[in-house]
């Protein structure tokens, strides 16, 4: 299975199907879906409730599309945080790289994959997941 498709499974287990999972899906209420969002933010917080909330609304909209009696009972407003919000405004400078830089090559795996990713600019994920044919020789 996909990393990702991983998270999602074990969002659904551990998050989503104890608070809704044995509401009926024509029964499901938006302050159902409400609620089970602020018990994720309590205990996982505000992006992991915003990582839910996207993946069932993923879910619902394509049940939405084969079933013409459901309504999503997601709406337009329901997020936690705004992304914005959460977008990151921090830069390395040319000095702070030049200071990392040869520390880098004295920490193993984990300097030569901070290398690649300040290289690459990649996310973390895509890194980690590379496969050596995904690589250039050059």
């Amino acid at each position: 299975m996909w990393p990702l498709a991983d998270a999602i499974k074990r969002a659904f287990d551990q998050l989503v199907k104890p608070s809704i999972g044995k509401i009926g899906i024509y029964d499901l209420r938006r302050s159902d879906v409400a609620q089970m969002l602020d018990k994720i933010a309590d205990k996982r917080g505000l992006v992991m409730a915003d990582k839910a909330l996207a993946w069932l609304r993923k879910a619902f909209n394509w049940y939405a599309g084969k079933d013409d009696k459901f309504n999503s009972p997601i709406v337009k407003g329901m997020a936690r945080t705004k992304p914005r919000e959460r977008a990151r405004t921090r830069v390395l400078s040319d000095a702070e790289l030049r200071v990392i830089w040869p520390l880098l090559a004295e920490a193993g795996t984990f300097g030569a994959m901070l290398k690649t990713l300040l290289l690459s600019a990649q996310r973390r994920d895509e890194v980690a997941h590379m496969k050596w044919k995904g690589i250039s020789e050059d």
